[in-house]
Protein backbone atom coordinates (compact mmCIF):
# COMPACT_ATOMS: atom_id res chain seq x y z
CA UNK A 1 0.00 0.00 0.00
CA UNK A 2 1.73 3.45 -0.80
CA UNK A 3 1.77 6.07 1.64
CA UNK A 4 0.24 8.91 1.07
CA UNK A 5 2.88 12.08 0.97
CA UNK A 6 2.09 14.89 3.72
CA UNK A 7 1.88 17.32 0.99
CA UNK A 8 -1.52 15.45 0.24
CA UNK A 9 -2.81 16.18 3.14
CA UNK A 10 -1.53 20.26 3.11
CA UNK A 11 -3.25 20.52 0.02
CA UNK A 12 -6.66 19.02 1.53
CA UNK A 13 -6.04 21.98 4.25
CA UNK A 14 -6.03 24.57 2.22
CA UNK A 15 -8.67 23.60 0.19
CA UNK A 16 -10.96 23.12 2.88
CA UNK A 17 -9.63 26.38 4.36
CA UNK A 18 -10.31 28.25 0.81
CA UNK A 19 -14.19 26.72 0.77
CA UNK A 20 -12.91 24.21 -1.97
CA UNK A 21 -12.12 27.37 -4.11
CA UNK A 22 -8.79 28.03 -6.10
CA UNK A 23 -6.17 30.96 -4.45
CA UNK A 24 -6.60 34.39 -5.50
CA UNK A 25 -9.38 37.22 -6.39
CA UNK A 26 -9.95 36.44 -10.19
CA UNK A 27 -12.61 34.16 -11.91
CA UNK A 28 -10.45 30.90 -13.06
CA UNK A 29 -11.71 28.03 -15.08
CA UNK A 30 -11.43 24.94 -13.73
CA UNK A 31 -12.73 22.71 -16.93
CA UNK A 32 -9.52 20.70 -17.44
CA UNK A 33 -9.14 19.82 -13.35
CA UNK A 34 -12.88 18.45 -13.10
CA UNK A 35 -12.35 16.46 -16.49
CA UNK A 36 -9.28 14.90 -14.35
CA UNK A 37 -11.22 14.55 -11.44
CA UNK A 38 -13.90 12.83 -12.74
CA UNK A 39 -10.95 10.43 -14.70
CA UNK A 40 -9.36 9.55 -11.56
CA UNK A 41 -12.85 8.69 -9.70
CA UNK A 42 -13.23 6.40 -12.80
CA UNK A 43 -9.88 4.90 -11.93
CA UNK A 44 -10.29 4.84 -7.86
CA UNK A 45 -13.42 2.94 -8.56
CA UNK A 46 -12.07 0.48 -11.11
CA UNK A 47 -9.27 -0.45 -9.05
CA UNK A 48 -11.52 -1.11 -5.76
CA UNK A 49 -13.82 -3.41 -7.83
CA UNK A 50 -10.94 -4.99 -8.78
CA UNK A 51 -9.01 -5.24 -5.19
CA UNK A 52 -6.13 -3.40 -6.24
CA UNK A 53 -6.00 -1.19 -3.48
CA UNK A 54 -2.33 -1.28 -3.45
CA UNK A 55 -2.87 1.63 -6.08
CA UNK A 56 -4.78 3.70 -4.67
CA UNK A 57 -1.93 5.75 -2.38
CA UNK A 58 -0.71 5.63 -5.84
CA UNK A 59 -3.57 7.79 -7.71
CA UNK A 60 -3.90 10.47 -4.98
CA UNK A 61 0.14 11.02 -4.97
CA UNK A 62 1.06 10.92 -8.74
CA UNK A 63 -2.40 12.00 -9.96
CA UNK A 64 -4.23 14.21 -7.56
CA UNK A 65 -1.54 15.81 -5.85
CA UNK A 66 -0.15 17.76 -9.66
CA UNK A 67 -4.13 18.47 -10.25
CA UNK A 68 -4.99 20.44 -7.09
CA UNK A 69 -1.69 22.05 -7.12
CA UNK A 70 -3.12 23.03 -10.70
CA UNK A 71 -6.36 23.89 -9.19
CA UNK A 72 -5.38 26.15 -6.27
CA UNK A 73 -3.11 28.18 -8.28
CA UNK A 74 -4.79 31.56 -8.67
CA UNK A 75 -4.96 33.21 -12.42
CA UNK A 76 -2.59 35.96 -12.93
CA UNK A 77 -1.19 36.68 -9.60
CA UNK A 78 2.31 38.42 -10.43
CA UNK A 79 3.20 39.01 -7.12
CA UNK A 80 2.64 34.81 -6.27
CA UNK A 81 4.64 33.92 -9.72
CA UNK A 82 7.50 36.27 -8.96
CA UNK A 83 7.61 34.39 -5.01
CA UNK A 84 7.09 30.50 -6.63
CA UNK A 85 9.63 31.67 -9.44
CA UNK A 86 12.05 32.33 -6.57
CA UNK A 87 11.68 29.22 -4.80
CA UNK A 88 11.81 27.11 -7.75
CA UNK A 89 15.25 28.83 -8.66
CA UNK A 90 15.70 28.38 -5.01
CA UNK A 91 15.57 24.34 -4.90
CA UNK A 92 17.27 23.90 -7.99
CA UNK A 93 20.42 25.75 -7.19
CA UNK A 94 20.16 24.13 -3.55
CA UNK A 95 19.72 20.34 -5.14
CA UNK A 96 22.33 20.77 -7.51
CA UNK A 97 24.92 22.14 -5.11
CA UNK A 98 24.09 19.30 -2.59
CA UNK A 99 24.86 16.96 -4.86
CA UNK A 100 27.85 18.56 -6.11
CA UNK A 101 28.88 18.35 -2.47
CA UNK A 102 27.96 14.54 -2.37
CA UNK A 103 30.36 14.02 -5.16
CA UNK A 104 32.86 15.84 -3.59
CA UNK A 105 32.96 14.00 -0.44
CA UNK A 106 32.38 10.69 -2.03
CA UNK A 107 28.84 10.03 0.34
CA UNK A 108 25.05 10.22 0.45
CA UNK A 109 24.10 12.88 2.98
CA UNK A 110 20.10 11.61 2.34
CA UNK A 111 21.20 7.84 1.11
CA UNK A 112 18.56 6.20 -1.25
CA UNK A 113 15.53 4.76 0.55
CA UNK A 114 14.37 2.71 -1.63
CA UNK A 115 15.13 -1.59 -2.25
CA UNK A 116 18.21 -3.38 -3.67
CA UNK A 117 15.60 -3.97 -6.66
CA UNK A 118 14.88 -0.53 -7.46
CA UNK A 119 18.80 0.27 -7.84
CA UNK A 120 19.68 0.96 -4.42
CA UNK A 121 23.37 0.55 -4.26
CA UNK A 122 24.26 4.01 -5.17
CA UNK A 123 27.96 4.08 -4.60
CA UNK A 124 29.11 0.44 -6.28
CA UNK A 125 31.25 -0.34 -9.57
CA UNK A 126 28.83 1.41 -11.71
CA UNK A 127 30.33 4.54 -10.09
CA UNK A 128 29.28 7.11 -7.42
CA UNK A 129 25.88 8.64 -7.50
CA UNK A 130 24.83 11.77 -5.79
CA UNK A 131 21.19 11.40 -4.01
CA UNK A 132 20.51 14.91 -2.83
CA UNK A 133 17.08 16.14 -2.14
CA UNK A 134 15.17 13.94 -3.85
CA UNK A 135 16.13 10.46 -3.18
CA UNK A 136 16.85 8.27 -6.31
CA UNK A 137 19.46 10.47 -8.82
CA UNK A 138 16.64 9.50 -11.40
CA UNK A 139 14.23 11.80 -9.92
CA UNK A 140 16.64 14.25 -8.80
CA UNK A 141 17.91 14.76 -12.42
CA UNK A 142 13.86 14.76 -13.72
CA UNK A 143 13.00 17.51 -11.07
CA UNK A 144 15.88 19.83 -12.93
CA UNK A 145 14.76 18.53 -15.73
CA UNK A 146 11.10 19.86 -14.96
CA UNK A 147 13.09 23.77 -14.05
CA UNK A 148 15.89 24.24 -16.82
CA UNK A 149 13.62 23.77 -19.21
CA UNK A 150 12.01 27.14 -18.15
CA UNK A 151 15.32 28.49 -17.40
CA UNK A 152 16.89 28.20 -21.41
CA UNK A 153 13.37 29.24 -23.07
CA UNK A 154 11.66 32.15 -20.87
CA UNK A 155 13.09 35.76 -20.72
CA UNK A 156 13.25 36.08 -17.09
CA UNK A 157 16.98 35.78 -17.03
CA UNK A 158 19.62 37.16 -18.84
CA UNK A 159 22.01 34.96 -21.30
CA UNK A 160 24.59 34.79 -18.80
CA UNK A 161 22.37 33.75 -15.64
CA UNK A 162 20.82 31.08 -18.37
CA UNK A 163 24.32 29.74 -19.00
CA UNK A 164 25.51 29.65 -14.90
CA UNK A 165 22.02 28.04 -14.06
CA UNK A 166 22.55 25.66 -16.66
CA UNK A 167 26.32 24.69 -16.00
CA UNK A 168 25.58 24.50 -12.22
CA UNK A 169 22.38 21.76 -13.64
CA UNK A 170 24.96 19.75 -15.37
CA UNK A 171 27.30 19.86 -12.93
CA UNK A 172 24.13 18.49 -10.88
CA UNK A 173 23.36 15.93 -13.32
CA UNK A 174 26.80 14.23 -14.05
CA UNK A 175 27.06 13.89 -10.22
CA UNK A 176 23.47 11.91 -10.72
CA UNK A 177 25.47 10.15 -12.69
CA UNK A 178 22.52 8.96 -15.27
CA UNK A 179 23.20 8.30 -18.75
CA UNK A 180 19.81 9.65 -20.11
CA UNK A 181 20.01 12.73 -18.35
CA UNK A 182 23.65 13.04 -19.50
CA UNK A 183 22.99 12.78 -23.20
CA UNK A 184 19.29 14.84 -23.57
CA UNK A 185 20.57 17.57 -21.50
CA UNK A 186 23.91 17.89 -23.95
CA UNK A 187 21.25 17.96 -27.05
CA UNK A 188 18.77 20.06 -24.93
CA UNK A 189 21.52 22.81 -24.95
CA UNK A 190 22.61 22.26 -28.64
CA UNK A 191 19.09 23.12 -29.29
CA UNK A 192 19.37 25.95 -27.46
CA UNK A 193 21.84 27.17 -28.75
CA UNK A 194 20.78 26.56 -32.25
CA UNK A 195 17.75 28.22 -31.74
CA UNK A 196 19.67 31.50 -29.85
CA UNK A 197 22.05 32.06 -33.28
CA UNK A 198 19.56 31.04 -36.14
CA UNK A 199 16.09 31.98 -35.03
CA UNK A 200 15.17 35.43 -36.86
CA UNK A 201 13.11 36.73 -34.12
CA UNK A 202 16.28 37.04 -31.70
CA UNK A 203 17.52 40.35 -32.20
CA UNK A 204 21.21 39.64 -31.29
CA UNK A 205 23.94 41.67 -32.86
CA UNK A 206 26.36 38.75 -34.97
CA UNK A 207 29.29 40.16 -32.17
CA UNK A 208 27.59 38.57 -28.96
CA UNK A 209 26.17 35.66 -31.30
CA UNK A 210 30.64 35.32 -32.06
CA UNK A 211 31.23 35.27 -28.56
CA UNK A 212 28.04 32.93 -27.24
CA UNK A 213 29.82 30.71 -30.00
CA UNK A 214 33.57 31.22 -28.72
CA UNK A 215 31.96 30.52 -25.18
CA UNK A 216 30.46 26.97 -25.83
CA UNK A 217 33.84 25.83 -28.26
CA UNK A 218 35.64 26.68 -24.52
CA UNK A 219 33.36 24.64 -22.25
CA UNK A 220 33.22 21.59 -24.59
CA UNK A 221 36.16 20.33 -23.83
CA UNK A 222 36.01 21.65 -19.93
CA UNK A 223 33.19 19.30 -20.01
CA UNK A 224 34.27 16.49 -21.72
CA UNK A 225 37.56 16.73 -19.13
CA UNK A 226 35.11 16.58 -16.51
CA UNK A 227 33.37 13.59 -17.86
CA UNK A 228 36.75 11.64 -18.94
CA UNK A 229 39.35 12.59 -16.90
CA UNK A 230 37.90 13.79 -13.65
CA UNK A 231 35.48 10.60 -12.96
CA UNK A 232 32.31 12.86 -13.59
CA UNK A 233 29.20 10.90 -15.22
CA UNK A 234 31.44 7.61 -15.41
CA UNK A 235 28.24 6.09 -15.73
CA UNK A 236 28.17 7.39 -19.61
CA UNK A 237 31.84 6.05 -20.15
CA UNK A 238 32.67 2.92 -17.90
CA UNK A 239 29.09 0.44 -19.24
CA UNK A 240 27.56 -0.08 -22.56
CA UNK A 241 24.09 1.70 -24.02
CA UNK A 242 22.37 -1.25 -23.61
CA UNK A 243 23.45 -2.85 -20.31
CA UNK A 244 21.13 -4.52 -18.09
CA UNK A 245 19.47 -1.53 -16.90
CA UNK A 246 19.20 -0.59 -20.52
CA UNK A 247 17.60 -4.31 -21.01
CA UNK A 248 15.18 -3.64 -18.24
CA UNK A 249 13.42 -1.24 -19.85
CA UNK A 250 12.93 -2.70 -23.40
CA UNK A 251 12.22 -6.14 -22.11
CA UNK A 252 8.94 -4.75 -19.82
CA UNK A 253 7.05 -4.48 -23.17
CA UNK A 254 6.80 -8.26 -22.75
CA UNK A 255 4.73 -7.85 -20.00
CA UNK A 256 1.92 -7.23 -22.20
CA UNK A 257 2.02 -10.41 -24.18
CA UNK A 258 1.61 -12.28 -21.53
CA UNK A 259 -1.95 -9.99 -20.24
CA UNK A 260 -5.07 -11.05 -21.45
CA UNK A 261 -7.56 -8.85 -22.93
CA UNK A 262 -9.74 -7.71 -20.12
CA UNK A 263 -6.39 -7.17 -18.07
CA UNK A 264 -5.51 -4.99 -21.10
CA UNK A 265 -8.55 -3.15 -20.57
CA UNK A 266 -9.02 -2.46 -17.01
CA UNK A 267 -5.43 -2.98 -15.92
CA UNK A 268 -3.91 -5.46 -13.42
CA UNK A 269 -3.77 -5.86 -9.56
CA UNK A 270 -0.28 -5.27 -7.98
CA UNK A 271 -0.26 -9.19 -7.31
CA UNK A 272 -0.86 -9.91 -10.81
CA UNK A 273 1.69 -7.42 -11.95
CA UNK A 274 4.38 -8.78 -9.48
CA UNK A 275 3.51 -12.40 -11.08
CA UNK A 276 3.84 -11.43 -14.62
CA UNK A 277 7.41 -9.58 -13.59
CA UNK A 278 8.19 -12.60 -12.22
CA UNK A 279 7.64 -14.42 -15.04
CA UNK A 280 9.36 -12.71 -17.45
CA UNK A 281 12.00 -12.47 -14.90
CA UNK A 282 12.05 -8.61 -14.61
CA UNK A 283 13.34 -6.89 -11.03
CA UNK A 284 11.32 -3.84 -11.87
CA UNK A 285 9.77 -1.40 -14.86
CA UNK A 286 11.60 1.33 -15.40
CA UNK A 287 9.23 3.25 -17.60
CA UNK A 288 5.91 5.05 -16.33
CA UNK A 289 3.94 4.60 -19.26
CA UNK A 290 4.00 1.07 -19.28
CA UNK A 291 3.55 1.10 -15.44
CA UNK A 292 0.42 3.15 -15.53
CA UNK A 293 -0.81 1.17 -18.66
CA UNK A 294 -0.66 -2.26 -16.55
CA UNK A 295 -2.37 -0.17 -13.22
CA UNK A 296 -5.05 1.18 -15.05
CA UNK A 297 -5.29 -0.79 -18.41
CA UNK A 298 -5.89 1.14 -21.89
CA UNK A 299 -9.20 2.93 -21.49
CA UNK A 300 -7.49 4.27 -17.99
CA UNK A 301 -4.31 5.01 -19.48
CA UNK A 302 -6.12 6.99 -22.47
CA UNK A 303 -8.46 8.51 -20.43
CA UNK A 304 -4.88 10.19 -18.03
CA UNK A 305 -3.39 11.37 -21.52
CA UNK A 306 -6.14 13.28 -22.57
CA UNK A 307 -7.24 14.73 -19.81
CA UNK A 308 -3.52 16.12 -18.77
CA UNK A 309 -3.27 16.43 -22.70
CA UNK A 310 -5.93 19.31 -22.02
CA UNK A 311 -4.74 20.80 -18.76
CA UNK A 312 -1.07 21.04 -19.89
CA UNK A 313 -2.61 22.62 -23.35
CA UNK A 314 -4.29 25.30 -21.32
CA UNK A 315 -1.33 26.03 -18.96
CA UNK A 316 1.34 26.45 -22.02
CA UNK A 317 -1.39 28.60 -23.69
CA UNK A 318 0.89 31.64 -23.08
CA UNK A 319 3.64 30.19 -24.91
CA UNK A 320 5.41 30.20 -27.97
CA UNK A 321 5.19 27.02 -30.12
CA UNK A 322 9.19 26.59 -29.52
CA UNK A 323 8.59 27.21 -26.27
CA UNK A 324 5.58 24.24 -25.85
CA UNK A 325 7.64 21.62 -27.88
CA UNK A 326 11.21 22.62 -26.25
CA UNK A 327 9.65 22.32 -22.31
CA UNK A 328 7.00 19.13 -22.57
CA UNK A 329 9.11 17.68 -25.60
CA UNK A 330 12.47 17.42 -22.81
CA UNK A 331 10.55 17.05 -19.64
CA UNK A 332 8.93 13.83 -21.21
CA UNK A 333 11.29 12.51 -23.55
CA UNK A 334 13.63 12.00 -19.89
CA UNK A 335 10.71 10.85 -18.13
CA UNK A 336 9.96 7.51 -20.20
CA UNK A 337 13.51 6.61 -19.85
CA UNK A 338 12.66 6.18 -15.92
CA UNK A 339 9.46 5.33 -13.96
CA UNK A 340 9.94 8.52 -11.75
CA UNK A 341 6.49 9.99 -12.85
CA UNK A 342 4.98 6.50 -11.75
CA UNK A 343 6.98 6.66 -8.17
CA UNK A 344 7.21 10.19 -7.48
CA UNK A 345 4.94 12.81 -7.53
CA UNK A 346 7.66 16.03 -7.06
CA UNK A 347 8.40 16.38 -10.90
CA UNK A 348 5.04 16.69 -12.43
CA UNK A 349 4.27 19.18 -9.69
CA UNK A 350 7.26 20.95 -10.14
CA UNK A 351 6.29 21.10 -14.03
CA UNK A 352 2.83 22.07 -13.40
CA UNK A 353 4.08 25.06 -10.82
CA UNK A 354 6.93 25.90 -13.14
CA UNK A 355 4.68 26.36 -16.04
CA UNK A 356 2.06 28.97 -14.26
CA UNK A 357 5.26 30.90 -12.39
CA UNK A 358 7.04 31.27 -15.92
CA UNK A 359 4.10 32.05 -18.08
CA UNK A 360 5.11 34.65 -20.29
CA UNK A 361 3.68 35.58 -23.98
CA UNK A 362 7.42 36.67 -25.57
CA UNK A 363 10.44 34.87 -26.06
CA UNK A 364 12.91 37.83 -25.37
CA UNK A 365 16.77 37.06 -24.80
CA UNK A 366 18.47 39.47 -22.82
CA UNK A 367 22.54 39.54 -22.71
Amino acid sequence: MTTILPSAYLLCFILLKNKLRPLGEKEKSNKEEFILCGIVAFLFFTQVAMKASGFVGGIINMLLLPIGFSYLYPKDNDALNAKIRKLIISFYCVDSLWSIIERILGKNIFPFTGSKETDSIIYSLEGFRSTALQDHPLNNALCLTAIVVFILTTSYFSLRKKLLLFAIGYCAILCFNTRSSMILWAAMFLLFSANYIFSKKNHISPIIKIRFIFLILLLTPVILYLIFKFGLGDRLTSQKLLDDSAMVRISSFELFLNSDFMSILFGLSPQKIELLMYKAQILIIENFWIIYFLQYGLIGFMLLIFGFYKLLKRIFKPYSKYQRLFCLGCFFLLASTNNSLAVYAQPLCIFILSGYAFSIKSLEYKI
